[in-house]
């Protein structure tokens, strides 16, 4: 029998991830530079100075506590290939940010197969992870929130790894896991804690069940786990290898208590973090609804579960994933830890509510022969291929803001939550602008930093034409993605001359400003059509 007729995952799965790395060569021209991209290029210029220059580890509290070998990566790779136009820079940094999401799907189709005991399942897992329009769009700009989200899935795959295997062996490549993801997000530390919780629950169904030397080996796979999580912690974040217990405790304080800025504009109103109901509320508007209705029937379902068989506890393949969707955020909500923007900055909990999601599908696909045998899964499997499709759709013609994503109306949703927070329309607010005017030197009034650094994506021939600047009487045009002002406008309808809109939301407007002192243009000032020019906030540099 011909191979293809026996197994199809063989062919199925590898073309579906060339299908998603083809997916993000094609897009990642099209984004522009995230507000926080300025901070962390600075950060990764300042490590790679430490480390090869023997500069001071970055003091301002800004950048110092993130973690720092991904951003060193991005910043060595332009200089490694000699790279010093911008908007290539900027390009290569966005699709090895992508790659990293590629990984953490790949990651999240090793957990699904092994969860589910199924490799079309891992694919169904690995595929509303990639349809996910939210964390798609930070993909290509956000280097902190989706590296994070990849290595935990990776973690949680040694994990159950060393739950099958309690080798020696598996206990290091799963501290090593753990202490990569510590590294760049210092809330990471939950893994091992969850290890060695997850060890404990074995170790008291191999004492029930009789087991010769089960405490030893809890104490040595639980030792192995917690020393190699601290080493590749140390090893992989270099503002541990000076004092490392007395900067890693540091780190800790600041992400529990003293994040900067914490909040945002919230129902209508820029309020403080540490609200309760913050990250329930945003997951739910900002996660495709049927994705949220199988994770409420999925959570229920497991819990139910669980409580008709207490005993499951200790060996079900069930708790690490409740642990890992549900532990973050009631340590959060318990430590009233501030976050801010949307819930960005526990993505990593995302594969596990999806997780949960799938297994409510699963049980729906495997029961639903029961009450329509000849129909129902026909049914079901084409109600999923129009939803995907539809999520797909919505995503393409929303290139480049799948960021922007939300589940419900946009009549609720503008003018209550945060919009183009992270200013990447910029780049397009620009290009509008250069489509407008033929003039050969344009000033245009940017508000907000976002709108300098996204100067850097575009081509050479366009940083010729345009002037930034960021007082507004300078612009001959107004660029506007009204964050600043809890997205009110500031100039009339009239003057306005082009917008990008969002699912009908308004998320960035091009005013030609009525109040432009021409005075002030002088035609013959330029700025470099290749360098990096940001908006630095002279403080992190010092």
């Amino acid at each position: 029998m011909h191979p293809f007729r026996t197994d199809p995952a063989r062919y199925v799965i590898p073309l579906f991830f060339v299908f998603i790395i083809a997916i993000g060569a094609i897009a990642v021209p099209s984004y522009g530079i995230s507000w926080d991209e300025k901070a962390m290029f600075i950060l990764g210029r300042r490590v790679y100075e430490y480390i090869f220059d023997g500069a001071p580890y970055p003091p301002n509290i800004a950048i110092r506590f993130h973690g720092a070998i991904f951003e060193f990566i991005l910043y060595g790779l332009p200089k490694f290939y000699g790279m010093y136009y911008a908007r290539h820079i900027f390009i290569l940094r966005h699709f090895v940010n992508y790659l990293t999401f590629v990984g953490g799907i790949g990651a999240m189709y090793l957990f699904g197969k092994r969860y589910f005991r199924s490799a079309w399942w891992g694919l169904i897992a690995a595929t509303l992870l990639f349809l996910s329009p939210r964390q798609f769009g930070h993909a290509f700009v956000n280097g902190r929130d989706i590296p994070t989200l990849s290595l935990w899935a990776l973690a949680m795959v040694t994990l159950l790894a060393l739950r099958d295997r309690r080798t020696v062996w598996m206990a290091a490549l799963h501290g090593v896991t753990c202490g990569l993801a510590i590294s760049m997000r210092v809330a990471s530390v939950f893994i091992p804690i969850l290890a060695v919780g997850l060890l404990f629950f074995l170790w008291i169904d191999a004492c029930r069940r009789g087991q010769r030397h089960a405490t030893r080996t809890l104490l040595i796979l639980s030792g192995l786990v917690l020393l190699f999580s601290a080493l590749g912690t140390i090893a992989f974040w270099p503002l541990l290898w000076e004092h490392p217990l007395k900067n890693f405790l540091e780190a800790l304080h600041n992400m529990a208590f003293e994040q900067n800025q914490p909040g945002g504009f919230y129902f209508g109103a820029r309020v403080g973090g540490g609200i309760w109901h913050w990250i329930p509320v945003w997951m739910s508007i900002t996660t495709p609804w049927v994705y949220t209705i199988f994770f409420v029937a999925g959570t229920i379902m497991l819990f139910l579960q669980l409580l008709r068989s207490p005993l499951q506890i200790l060996t079900s393949d069930d708790v690490p994933v409740l642990l890992w969707c549900f532990g973050p955020v009631l340590a959060i909500m318990i430590l009233r830890s501030p976050i801010f923007d949307e819930w960005r900055h526990i993505y990593f909990i995302y594969p596990g509510f999806l997780l949960i999601a799938c297994r409510a599908m699963k049980g729906l696909w495997e029961r639903i022969p029961a009450y329509f045998p000849r129909y129902g899964h026909r049914a079901l499997a084409t109600a999923a291929t129009l939803y995907a499709m539809n999520i797909g759709l919505w995503m393409v013609m929303n290139h480049p803001f799948q960021y922007v994503y939300f589940s419900l109306p946009s009549s609720f949703v503008e003018h209550r939550f945060e919009l183009d927070y992270w200013g990447i329309s910029f780049k397009q607010g620009m290009e509008a602008v250069l489509a407008l005017d033929d003039a050969p030197k344009i000033p245009v009034a940017l508000l907000g930093s976002a709108g300098t650094d996204n100067f850097n994506m575009l081509t050479r021939e366009q940083r010729r034409r345009i002037l930034p600047t960021a007082k507004q009487e300078r612009g001959k045009y107004v660029i506007d993605n009204f964050r600043g002002r809890e997205y009110k406008r500031i100039l009339p309808d009239v003057h306005k001359v082009a917008s990008i809109t969002v699912s009908g939301m308004e998320i960035l407007a091009v005013y030609r400003n009525p109040d432009w002192d021409q005075s002030t243009f002088n035609p013959d000032l330029k700025f470099s059509d290749e360098l990096v020019i940001l908006a630095i906030d002279n403080n992190l540099m010092k």
